[in-house]
């Protein structure tokens, strides 16, 4: 058993099997550990703030006998997860809604004997909506009707998607990264008992994927250079292709002579 690097390892050698397997650096997994522990740390201060506002609004009105209005206003955060406790509002007199395209705010408020109060909206909600839940309310005011709900559902708009769209993408790369860090592989070329059969295994942290194939399959093996990586190339009839990343020329040399050399492939010049 020998190492080329702390890469590929070959488990086996001899005329009959080779038997590569790949794996990740130690400092790959140091750096992993250190920006996921970064993100998680800015996604915990982001993702109450961001969510905060997401939830259902819904405001009860009533008029007392003595004509005065009042408003009771419940409101759920987070996704609907928390409740707050009502707010009552009293003497409302009537509503105003505020449209600032310039910083996309869309608002309404009641107008109480104590001043203005915001009751839906803010930035970036539906103008349409906003719009909508201002005139109902003006309606009941100037109307004679004895009580009004009015429910806002903000969960489901477009920007409730947008910011779960961009808070979704850290912890999706935290989970590809989590699958490609453990992926590992584990390619086996053997001519036991005339098998003359190419294997690779896939590990990751679901399982285990095994792809098979007949030795005459193979219909190059190359090695392709990317930048400051050396990556051996095994290519299959039917275009399919393998790759063993190396950091190193004369380590990825290795791996191609020895496997050209195992199934008779003559030595490529450059090598």
């Amino acid at each position: 058993m020998s190492a080329l690097d702390n890469q590929i390892k070959v488990v086996k050698q001899n005329t009959e099997e080779i038997i590569l397997k790949t794996k990740q650096h130690w400092f790959v997994l140091v750096f992993f550990i250190l920006w996921s522990s970064g993100v998680l740390s800015v996604l915990r201060h982001i993702i109450p703030e961001a969510t905060q506002s997401l939830g259902v609004i819904n405001l009860t009105c009533q008029r007392a006998q003595s004509g005065l209005i009042n408003c009771q206003r419940k409101q759920s955060q987070y996704f609907g997860f928390k409740s707050n406790s009502a707010q009552e509002f009293n003497s409302v007199k009537g509503t105003k809604l505020l449209i600032k395209d310039r910083t996309g705010e869309r608002s309404v408020f009641i107008l109480t004997a104590s001043g203005q109060i915001v009751v839906f909206g803010g930035v970036g909600a539906d103008r349409d909506k906003m719009t909508s839940i201002s005139q109902q309310l003006q309606s009941f005011i100037n109307s004679s009707q004895t009580s009004i709900t009015v429910t806002h559902d903000n969960r489901f708009e477009l920007s409730s998607f947008f910011i779960l769209t961009l808070l979704s993408i850290f912890p999706l790369s935290i989970i590809i990264g989590l699958y490609k860090l453990f992926s590992t592989q584990t390619f086996i070329f053997s001519k036991v008992n005339n098998m003359n059969i190419f294997i690779c295994h896939t590990h990751t942290l679901i399982g285990i994927r095994t792809k098979k194939y007949d030795l005459n399959e193979i219909q190059e093996i190359k090695l392709l250079d990317y930048d400051d990586y050396y990556i051996p190339t095994i290519i299959l009839s039917s275009k399919q292709e393998y790759k063993i990343v190396s950091n190193s020329f004369e380590k990825g040399t290795e791996i191609v002579n020895m496997l050209r050399d195992f199934l008779g492939f003559p030595r490529l010049p450059y090598l």
